[in-house]
């Protein structure tokens, strides 16, 4: 059977507000619209209305399944967001008055239960989100039309991908999850509103899938423009806090298994017998059905697959992005690390361009970050240690021995890591940069 667009958009609406309404606590029903207000409930349904819509169909394309319960019908749809190509600028007063209400919420933590301490990390972490994406949405996009105002040099659709869509998205569930702790009292939950929202954080998926391409594109412009690379390299230092844009442009990719993480450890929060556990449970359910139809459809290459699954195994304190344009991964291996107090258990993971070691953790099975080693920093006539399935790495900050667990696997390390080194010593001294990367 085939369903016009209208048609399937009102009743994929329709299935949103009657999940959020199921419950029959008029107290839950009030508070089902990620807006507040008296008019919640046909805010809500503008709210929904305005976010998907076949009025004004823009390039950022979600493939979903819905079910018309009324009819019990099971179909699949192709839709469009109805979002702007790119997020409007930030305003300053407003930015300010987010920062002081996330101030004054955090004052009170030692006041309120747990859950309230979780979602003031939610709004805080959802607000730095959501003003990385407006730099690459709004500042960089920016940078990027004064470039090719002359002579374009870089696709802006390909670069940018639905970063404009997703702006829009996330910066009302901002609004609402700050209007939210700011009427805590009254109204003291946000599975609510993730639920609501769980649902459009599909739109992602065209995103995600476009990363890999969209990365390269600006690292092969740079290569090949040197005023476009000295553009980005300024626009860097001004704004980017010591990080790359690409690294800002991580950040879609790793918000939806974060929120999956957040509703988590809400749920295991909760007060026993809480009235809200249905609820938070759906907004859980949601996000990850978002992330498994995101993991669908992306088309993504195994290289950036096999980084980000290191990725989201490590636990840094500081921040730590894997994903860099051009990295390749190579192998990884558990070694054992020398010391002159105990031998311990180390995970490692060789890149083409660095060498990380991390601590697995014996409970969560996460591995926590220890060090990293640009390759060009360490020596490529790596030590072979007869004894012991031994080898050493000789680095300017540190020198360490590492053992295999065979003679071949020391030997295939060994290799490894010399070709890789010598790989990324040419690749430095093609680009003319020989001498200049040391620590």
């Amino acid at each position: 059977m085939t369903y016009n667009f209208e048609k399937i958009r009102k009743i994929f609406i329709r299935k949103i507000n009657s999940e959020a309404d199921g419950n029959n606590d008029n107290n839950l029903q009030n508070d089902n619209s990620p807006s507040t207000g008296s008019n919640r409930t046909s805010e809500a349904s503008n709210t929904r209305e305005s976010i998907i819509s076949a009025d004004s169909v823009s390039s950022a394309r979600i493939s979903t399944s819905c079910n018309d319960d009324e009819n019990n019908v099971n179909f699949e749809f192709e839709g469009s967001f109805s979002v702007p190509n790119s997020c409007p600028a930030s305003d300053e007063s407003s930015d300010e008055g987010t920062q002081n209400q996330l101030k004054e919420a955090s004052e009170n933590l030692h006041l309120r239960p747990k859950i309230y301490t979780i979602a003031c990390e939610l709004c805080r972490t959802e607000n730095e989100y959501v003003n990385g994406l407006k730099l690459v949405d709004v500042k960089f996009r920016s940078v990027v039309k004064k470039i090719n105002s002359a002579k374009e040099i870089i696709s802006e659709p390909e670069l940018f991908s639905t970063i404009g869509q997703i702006c829009v998205l996330n910066e009302r569930l901002l609004k609402d999850l700050t209007e939210r702790l700011n009427n805590w009292d009254k109204n003291p939950r946000i599975s609510d509103i993730m639920k609501t929202f769980g649902p459009f954080f599909k739109s992602y998926t065209m995103y995600v899938s476009d990363f890999e391409k969209a990365t390269t594109l600006l690292q092969e412009t740079q290569n090949k423009y040197p005023e476009f690379a000295k553009a980005v390299s300024d626009f860097q230092e001004e704004y980017c806090k010591n990080l790359t844009v690409s690294a800002y442009m991580l950040t879609p990719i790793q918000r939806i298994p974060r929120y999956r993480l957040i509703m988590l450890d809400y749920i295991k929060n909760l007060p026993a017998g809480s009235e809200e556990l249905d609820i938070a449970k759906h907004a859980l359910a949601s996000i990850e059905d978002a992330a498994k139809k995101i993991n669908q459809n992306m088309k993504i290459g195994d290289n950036l697959r096999k980084i980000l699954k290191v990725q989201e195994r490590i636990r840094s304190k500081k921040n730590f992005n894997l994903v860099m344009p051009s990295r390749l991964y190579l192998r990884e291996g558990i070694l054992d690390k020398v010391s002159r107090r105990e031998i311990q258990s180390r995970v490692f993971f060789l890149f083409s361009d660095m060498l990380l070691y991390t601590e697995p953790e014996t409970v969560t099975h996460a591995l926590r970050y220890k060090d990293e080693f640009d390759l060009v920093t360490i020596p490529a006539d790596q030590t072979l240690y007869g004894e012991n399935f031994g080898f050493q790495i000789n680095h300017k900050r540190r020198r360490f021995i590492l053992k295999a667990k065979s003679i071949e696997e020391r030997d295939e390390w060994v290799k490894d890591l010399q070709t890789a080194i010598d790989d990324a010593r040419s690749r430095l001294n093609s680009y003319g940069l020989e001498g200049t990367s040391s620590e």
